[in-house]
């Protein structure tokens, strides 16, 4: 049996043209098959420069003010990260905000203090901390976080903080013309 290379349409040549091995005188639903394998084989080849062009896309808007930077911070063991982390997407979607979540997993007093890290959970909007106290604080560290509220103290930002310091950011924005 004769085995040649073919070029499924549309797309560009193979990195590998071993991957797009065609059979000449297979039914058509083999054919089929074959095509498909051909396409996933040449996306499976595009897709991670495909993935670095998005990241790209996105740091630039974020550089540009276009694109909000929203980051929760936790350490490994705390009671209220996931409580926090189940909040955010719906005051995201509620506030208007097409953004990612981005966790980071704080490990160490050292990794605390790089991070600015005051205690956990802690949420961050374009590098800032919700919290409007927090900026003159420095005392990081492994450690539950409290959040004043007209109620007294609570183990995570109440929804009204997260809206506000959403909105603020927002009001920074540059818009994309």
């Amino acid at each position: 049996m004769k085995i040649t290379v073919s070029q499924p349409h549309g797309l560009p040549g193979p990195q590998n043209s071993a991957s797009r091995l065609t059979r000449p005188h297979s039914t058509a639903g083999a054919i089929e098959r074959e095509h498909l394998l051909n396409r996933l084989a040449h996306f499976r080849t595009i897709l991670p420069a495909f993935a670095a062009e998005v990241a790209s896309a996105r740091l630039a808007l974020r550089l540009m003010g276009a694109l909000m930077r929203i980051e929760l911070l936790y350490f490994d063991g705390c009671p209220d990260h996931a409580e926090l982390r189940a909040r955010v997407p719906r005051l995201l979607e509620q506030a208007g905000v097409d953004a990612t979540i981005e966790e980071h997993r704080i490990d160490s007093e050292h990794a605390a203090c790089r991070e600015r890290f005051l205690s956990s959970p802690t949420l961050r909007i374009d590098g800032h901390d919700i919290d409007p106290g927090a900026a003159g604080r420095h005392d990081y560290g492994l450690r539950c976080r409290l959040y004043p509220t007209e109620n007294g103290l609570q183990r995570t930002p109440p929804d009204d903080c997260i809206t506000n310091a959403l909105q603020a950011a927002h009001s920074t924005q540059t818009p994309l013309t």
